[in-house]
């Protein structure tokens, strides 16, 4: 039973560190095509031409 929840716990970690890389991962290149200093209309527009 100690194995199982040792387990469980190893596989918590690796699935946040994950989700955690891939935060950073896309805020990086939101930040790359100025997606927070975009106005509205800016937004709409590369969002409908496929944005990014």
């Amino acid at each position: 039973m100690k194995l199982y929840t040792r387990g469980r716990i190893i596989i918590g970690l690796l699935a946040s560190l994950c989700l955690l890389s891939l935060i950073v991962f896309f805020t990086s290149h939101l930040d790359n095509f100025d997606f927070y200093n975009a106005t509205e209309e800016e937004t709409t527009e590369s969002l409908r031409d496929g944005f990014p």
